[in-house]
């Protein structure tokens, strides 16, 4: 990469505490604030972020008609997170407060 303002960033896969695709409350995040939402580039799936409890949910978006979304997948992540980031085939990619590019 010639760009001075292009820098290889280390990615780590090992930060999640826990994955709960199966349990999912109807109270996403224990009723923590969502702190970041982010939609993936389709317009696909929508990720929402709790600074509180450090949890990632993950929301289908695609095909909804009017009505409340249901949640279908939630994580814990080790660190507080600046920016996260979704595909369309739902591959989290986040950056954490050290600056490292962490996914899941």
């Amino acid at each position: 990469m010639n760009d001075a303002s292009s820098y290889i960033v280390p990615m780590n896969t090992n930060n999640i505490i826990e994955s709960n695709r199966n349990s999912i409350t109807d109270k996403p995040h224990n009723n923590k604030p969502i702190t970041k939402i982010e939609i993936s580039p389709g317009g696909r799936y929508l990720v929402t972020y709790s600074q509180e409890d450090h949890s990632v949910v993950g929301w289908n978006i695609e095909d909804v008609d009017e009505g409340q979304l249901k949640p279908n997948d939630s994580v814990k992540i080790n660190y507080e997170i600046n920016q996260i980031c979704v595909s369309d085939d739902k591959k989290l990619a986040y950056i954490n407060n050290d600056r490292t590019l962490l996914s899941s």
